[in-house]
């Protein structure tokens, strides 16, 4: 009878053992990312961004003014377009590991001093959030190509609805 109790001991203890080992989390993950631009001192479309989920075609191009009074970024609009199935696939390869891309620093160079204008990426993959910021036109070369990439896009879309 003792054998028997220490078999299903030793059988429930397995299994459950089993159960509680961390499973690898899945490297395909959908995240939500946000690319733009942004001008500080300026009239008309001061700030663009791109946004977009890896998981979906749809994206949008959110564009917000100011008049030449000065006035606060009031005028929003936003732009809905669509990737294509190749360029969605070009995006998901120029993602960078997220690992890599949440260790990297918030800020680098100096962005939009003496109104010289600033680039982001964020990218948000469900349980954190980080931003990185860089003076506009430059690059940061652990993700250049994302950066890239979703520079080319925004520009595409903004010429697309002449956002100027």
């Amino acid at each position: 009878m003792k054998g028997k109790i220490l078999a299903v001991f030793i059988l429930f203890s397995t299994i459950y053992g089993m159960a509680c080992t961390d499973q690898p989390e899945p490297q395909n993950v959908d995240v939500q990312i946000i690319s733009g631009e942004n001008f500080g001192f300026c009239v008309g479309p001061c700030y663009r961004a791109l946004n977009l989920n890896t998981g979906d075609t749809y994206l949008e191009l959110e564009v917000r003014s100011r008049d030449s009074r000065g006035s606060d970024l009031a005028d929003t609009t936003i732009y809905t377009d669509m990737f294509s199935m190749a360029e969605l696939e070009a995006l998901k390869e120029a993602i960078p590991d997220l690992e890599t891309f949440f260790a990297l620093e918030e800020v680098y160079g100096c962005p939009d001093c003496a109104d010289g204008g600033s680039e982001f990426i964020e990218i948000n993959d469900g349980l954190k959030t980080h931003r990185v910021t860089f003076e506009y036109g430059s690059s940061v070369k652990e993700i250049e190509p994302i950066i890239e990439l979703l520079r080319q896009k925004r520009q595409e879309l903004i010429e697309k609805y002449e956002v100027y």
